[in-house]
């Protein structure tokens, strides 16, 4: 019945003549097209998500306003809610290669837990010095009024403005004065601490329990803003903490525009360093997966989807080419493949409001795989057709392999039906981003494709076909062997070039 209804229905329309032209298939050509480029604008306008992504519905027990409020211990205000950066000195490098006698094995990616690497600092960093004390002091002050343009930053700053930066060089200098020297209010009070005093310093202001020394600085002094080499008595490297006005998480594209201003902060620093403290970088490894992380996380998810789009298209038409052994029904089958994509991507935009998040940019690379499904089997009973006629040829087409294309629908839109019973949006996001592709898989393939075939595609069986191929490659040898001279033996040449005497006259050898 369903092959009656295309017949009837479907085909009677499209071969309908209007003053010797078909006014169907070129009114659908021409909005589905339109609709089409569309949509190819508005997926081009698919941006990292602004906000934080729900995990469950409005209606779900599990919704954001719940798990904000959990995840800050039921309190106003957490530091799980902000991100803190840390500018840390003398790093250089993790070192993740590896190998040899006492190291650790070779940094493996399917396997990081074996070896992340091992810290590498740097010779030159001598965070002792007066000088590097000093920069390391105008860097926290500094640190203060780093400017941020990003909408999330109050007050165009990017520290947080109810909290302050965690200097450990102020700390050690606050409590050399006061534990040390004595010195509470006198004016004479040191700026630094003496090079020859910085190590015991630390290990005093690490292990005494003072009240100008508060638990949290002694208890982040060696895992968070500081680090020393017992053997050789010195300071490796050290931090400087600031909690920012970044929330948990943070949009990408205000991570995205803070992160590049600290980073040309930092380097504008980095010129003005001294040669003992030239060596800092900025990271978010304090907040794994809040800050930066998430934003190259979400970067890279959309990477992937342009790169998997590069991948897939060419090598979509490599398979309608393959199938169909027609340039132009691979051509049009491509341009139905692309509209089919730019349809479900801009339907995520247009009518759901979503942004470009993970579900998203998986979907954009599997409906390719749908939507070649549709064309590829379309297109080869429109080749493999005996009509001769374009018009033959796709009501053909359709009739044959159009209920196939219907039942195959139908069984797909049943399957991804179920994932809305889950309670994760990711399912239902997919089961959503599933049934377009389907339906514009289905409308491009029977409308949009069918009436391209109809009016622009051959109607001979084509060329480049296997038993073409076979037949010029076997031709091409047999020509190659019929225009090769006969090999001829040494002594059979020697033979030809011995004269006969009976030609030369002389009777015979008698």
């Amino acid at each position: 019945w369903m092959a009656w209804v295309l017949r009837v229905a479907l085909v009677r329309l499209l071969l309908q003549r209007w003053r010797g032209v078909k006014p169907a298939p070129i009114g659908i050509l021409i909005i589905m097209a339109g609709y089409g480029v569309f949509m190819l604008a508005a997926s081009a306008n698919l941006r990292p998500p602004t906000g934080p992504q729900a995990l469950f519905p409005s209606s779900h027990m599990f919704n954001l306003d719940f798990m904000g409020r959990a995840g800050s211990d039921w309190q106003a205000v957490s530091d799980t809610e902000i991100v803190p950066v840390a500018v840390v000195f003398g790093i250089t490098r993790l070192d993740r290669e590896g190998g040899g006698p006492g190291k650790l094995p070779r940094f493996d990616w399917l396997f990081p837990a074996l070896n992340r690497g091992e810290i590498v600092f740097d010779a030159e960093t001598d965070l002792a010095a007066e000088a590097s004390q000093r920069f390391f002091l105008e860097t926290c002050s500094q640190l203060e009024e780093v400017a941020c343009t990003a909408d999330i930053c109050v007050g165009g700053k990017l520290k947080r403005s109810d909290q302050k930066v965690f200097c450990i060089v102020t700390e050690l200098v606050e409590y050399y004065n006061v534990f040390i020297l004595g010195n509470v209010t006198h004016p004479a009070k040191a700026t630094t601490v003496p090079p020859d005093l910085f190590y015991s310093v630390v290990q005093r202001f690490a292990t005494e329990n003072q009240a100008s020394s508060p638990l949290s600085a002694r208890r982040l002094i060696f895992g968070t803003t500081l680090g020393v080499d017992a053997d050789v008595k010195r300071v490796n490297w050290a931090a400087i903490v600031m909690p920012t006005a970044l929330p948990n998480p943070t949009p990408n594209r205000d991570a995205r525009l803070a992160f590049d201003e600290l980073e040309a902060w930092i380097a504008k620093r980095r010129e003005a360093a001294p040669a003992s403290c030239k060596t800092f970088f900025q990271t978010d490894t304090l907040s794994f997966g809040r800050g930066w992380t998430k934003m190259d996380l979400e970067d890279a998810v959309i990477d992937n989807l342009w790169t998997g789009f590069a991948i897939c298209l060419p090598l979509a038409f490599i398979v309608v080419l393959l199938a169909t052994y027609s340039l132009s029904i691979a051509t049009l089958a491509t341009l139905s493949i692309v509209f089919i994509v730019a349809g479900v991507m801009g339907a995520a935009k247009v009518y759901h409001g979503w942004s470009l998040g993970i579900p998203q940019s998986v979907a954009g690379v599997i409906i390719i795989g749908f939507a070649v499904d549709f064309t590829v089997h379309l297109g080869n009973m429109f080749v493999e057709s005996d009509r001769t006629t374009r018009e033959g040829k796709t009501e053909h087409a359709l009739v044959t392999m159009g209920p196939t294309l219907i039942g195959g629908a139908l069984t797909t839109l049943c399957a991804s039906a179920v994932l809305f019973t889950c309670s994760l949006a990711f399912f239902t996001h997919m089961a959503l981003l599933l049934m377009w592709t389907i339906v514009l898989s289905l409308l491009y393939s029977l409308l949009f494709f069918a009436s391209a075939c109809l009016l622009f595609a051959p109607v001979g069986k084509p060329a480049w076909t296997p038993e073409f191929l076979s037949t010029l490659v076997k031709s091409r040898l047999r020509v190659r062997v019929a225009s090769t001279p006969p090999e001829v033996s040494p002594r059979r040449a020697d033979a030809q070039r011995v004269p006969d005497a009976r030609s030369e006259g002389h009777g015979g050898f008698g």
